[in-house]
C-alpha cells in the first residue's frame, strides 16, 4: 500500500490536526510538522474506539426503530443512514463546508488499520468521508484526551506498571539521559490541556536519588517496564495529594512550608477571581489572608501578576525570591517613583 490518500475536511479540523501535531512533538528533523507521522498514529490508536462509537449510536437507533412497522432491511438501511446524518451533525460538519483537505501515506504500522477500514468499515461511505468524520470525532474530545490517544501506547504501559507497582526505565526529549522511576498516578493538568505522570525518580543515569517528580506523558520515549518492584512512602503519597489537588504539572517537594498571602485592595481579590489560569486552591481564607500548600513555583508564577496587590507573608525564603523577582525587573526600567515626563 503505497498510495496517498486524500481527505476532504474544513479548514478548522485541519488547523486543529496541524495544531496537535505541533503541540505533541510529531516534528520532522528540521522542526516542521510531520503530520504523515500524526495520522497514521491517530488512524492506528482511535480507529477501533471510533467505530465503537458509531457501532453503540447504530444500535440504540436500532432499538427505537424496532417499535416501528419497518422491515428488517429498512431498519438496518436507516439506521445506518441516521447514524452517519447524527455523526456528521455531531462533528459540525454538516454546517460547514469541506474546503480543505490533508493527504498521508499509510506505513507498515498503519496497513492493517488502514485495509481493515476500506474492506469493511467504509460501507456506503466514500473513504474521504469516513476519515474526516473519524479526524472531526477525535477533534471534538479535550485536549488531553486527544494526546492519550495520540500516545495510547506509553500510557498502556504506565498504567500496566502502576497497576503491577513495577518500575519504568525511559528517556525524554530524545535526549539520552535516562530514568529509573517509580510511577504512582497519570493525570490531566485542570486545564485539560496536558497529561503528566507521577513518579518517584529512583536514579538519573545510573545515579541513584529518590525524587518526586512529574513528567509531561508526551514527553516520554523509549519507555519500557522493570521488574523492579516499589512503595511509595507517606511522604511521596503526602507530595502527590498535594499535585493532585493543586496542579501536577507543577514540582513540589515534602519540605515545602505552608504559604500565606496577603491581598490588597481594592484589586487583590478581584484579581484572585478573574486570573483562574494555574490558580492555586486555597486551603483556608480569612479576610485577605489567604493560605496554600502549592507548588513553590505555581505560586510565584500565578502571583508574579499581580505586584503590589499580593504579598507573599510566609515562608520567608519564598517571600524573598518573590521580592527579588519584582526587584530586579524594577531595576530593568528607567523610572522614579513620583517622576513623570
Amino acid at each position: 500500500m503505497s498510495e496517498k490518500i486524500k481527505i476532504y475536511l474544513t479548514n478548522e479540523l485541519k488547523e486543529t490536526l496541524l495544531k496537535d501535531a505541533s503541540n505533541f512533538g510529531f516534528l520532522k528533523s528540521n522542526g516542521d510538522v510531520n503530520i504523515n507521522n500524526f495520522i497514521n498514529t491517530l488512524i492506528v490508536n482511535y480507529y477501533e474506539e471510533h467505530q465503537n462509537k458509531q457501532k453503540y449510536l447504530y444500535a440504540s437507533i436500532q432499538n427505537i426503530l424496532s417499535h416501528s412497522s419497518l422491515s428488517v432491511e429498512e431498519r438496518n438501511r436507516l439506521s445506518e443512514e441516521i447514524t452517519h446524518e447524527l455523526q456528521t451533525i455531531k462533528n459540525n460538519q454538516g454546517s460547514k463546508k469541506a474546503s480543505a483537505s490533508i493527504s498521508f501515506k499509510p506505513t507498515k504500522n498503519s496497513e492493517t488499520a488502514v485495509e481493515y477500514i476500506e474492506r469493511v468499515l467504509l460501507q456506503n461511505h466514500s473513504l474521504s468521508s469516513y476519515y474526516a468524520s473519524m479526524f472531526a470525532s477525535y477533534a471534538s474530545l479535550p485536549q488531553d484526551k486527544r494526546e492519550l490517544i495520540l500516545f495510547k501506547d506509553i500510557n498502556d504501559i504506565i498504567q500496566k506498571a502502576i497497576e503491577s507497582k513495577q518500575t519504568i526505565i525511559f528517556t525524554m526529549n530524545q535526549g539520552n539521559d535516562k530514568y529509573m522511576a517509580a510511577p504512582y498516578k497519570i493525570a490531566a493538568s485542570f486545564e485539560e490541556l496536558h497529561n503528566y505522570v507521577l513518579a518517584t525518580i529512583l536514579s538519573y543515569n545510573d545515579v541513584p536519588t529518590q525524587q518526586p517528580s512529574t513528567f509531561r506523558l508526551s514527553k516520554i520515549e523509549r519507555l519500557s517496564i522493570h521488574e523492579q518492584k516499589y512503595a511509595f512512602h507517606e511522604e511521596e503519597i503526602n507530595v502527590y495529594t498535594r499535585a493532585l489537588r493543586n496542579g501536577v504539572q507543577f514540582i513540589y517537594h515534602s519540605n515545602d512550608q505552608p504559604i500565606k498571602v496577603h491581598l490588597n485592595e481594592p484589586y487583590g481579590k478581584r484579581m484572585f477571581e478573574r486570573f483562574y489560569v494555574h490558580r492555586p486552591l486555597p486551603t483556608k481564607i480569612e479576610g485577605n489572608d489567604y493560605y496554600f500548600d502549592c507548588s513553590y513555583n505555581q505560586l510565584i508564577n500565578y502571583f508574579a501578576r499581580f505586584g503590589s496587590n499580593a504579598v507573599i507573608e510566609y515562608p520567608t525564603d519564598l517571600a524573598q525570591r518573590m521580592a527579588k523577582l519584582h526587584f530586579w525587573a524594577y531595576k530593568k526600567y528607567n523610572y522614579k517613583p513620583g517622576h513623570q515626563e
